[in-house]
């Protein structure tokens, strides 16, 4: 992701003393990477790659929030910040402007769930897979999830909008 002053944001997940952790780098300048830093204060100790990353976005000041999942559990953090708990699940996305939006699967496929700010998380579809939220660059317009059905379908809800 980039912020709007220019920073670019890129999340990964490392395999570092055997444990398969989310990682956060920026790079401001022509100078180079920052040194990546760790998300969240647990450990996920894997022997292989659970092939479900994470998601970033910056927020309307500029500043990294990041989801991400661990032993079965989503989580949610700004960059230094704490990590808070969102629920049990896996492929998380998010979407930060004009408020925090973010969507996951309960297991795969399975019930979708959206949670937004600090509002407790609530169920936006019984059977999904491969969910996402989006909406514009600048926060103007709609925020919107897209997902599959386990036929195939593509579905999508508006989840705000500016009207």
């Amino acid at each position: 992701d980039i912020s709007a002053d220019g920073t670019v944001y890129a999340m990964f997940r490392n395999s570092y003393n055997g444990d398969r952790d989310m990682y956060l780098a920026s790079r401001a300048d022509d100078l180079g990477w920052a040194a990546a830093s760790l998300l969240g204060q647990g450990h996920w100790k894997l022997d292989w790659c659970p092939m479900d990353g994470g998601a970033l976005s910056t927020d309307d000041q500029g500043r990294p929030i990041t989801t991400w999942r661990r032993n079965g559990t989503i989580y949610k953090a700004y960059e230094g910040g704490p990590e808070e708990k969102v629920g049990p699940g896996s492929q998380p996305w998010i979407y930060a402007k004009n408020g925090v939006y973010g969507v996951y699967l309960v297991q795969r496929p399975g019930p979708l769930m959206m949670f937004k700010d600090a509002l407790p998380p609530k169920k936006l579809a019984a059977m999904a897979d491969d969910p996402m939220v989006t909406g514009s660059y600048t926060g103007d317009g709609p925020v919107v999830a897209v997902w599959t059905t386990p036929k195939g379908e593509i579905m999508s809800q508006v989840l705000s909008s500016d009207e």
